[in-house]
């Protein structure tokens, strides 16, 4: 019992220096944009690369994997790098919130956490 507590604890800690929020009690969450998965602060091709990288050779998630489910299906795959390409390029359809300024994603429970995001600091 006294395990739980102290758990809680530290959590709470870090929520409050770090600027998190706990949804739930399912995801953590960081302020982010969507897309930028890479944290360089812009959308770009290299983004849609890492999504590539993240979901069929196990890249690194920055961090971030929310940032990275551009479509916000809740997955990370060939989708979400199309999806980016397309509004990049192509003219299609804007980014799902939080997009183009930093924000808590409005799907909480997606299971996709994010516990940094550095262009939002």
């Amino acid at each position: 019992m006294k395990r739980v507590f102290f758990s809680g604890i530290v959590v709470a800690i870090a929520i409050l220096i770090n600027g998190s929020v706990i949804q739930g009690g399912a995801d953590i969450d960081f302020l982010h944009f969507r897309g930028d998965f890479n944290q360089s602060g812009s959308l770009d091709t290299a983004d849609a690369v890492a999504i590539l990288s993240y979901a069929y050779e196990g890249g690194s998630d920055y961090g971030c994997p929310d940032a990275g489910d551009v479509n916000d299906d809740g997955d990370i795959n060939t989708a979400d790098a199309s999806y980016l390409l397309n509004y990049l390029y192509y003219g299609g359809p804007v980014l799902a919130a939080p997009f183009p300024d930093c924000g808590y994603d409005p799907t909480p429970y997606d299971g996709l956490d994010c516990l940094s995001f550095t262009p939002c600091n």
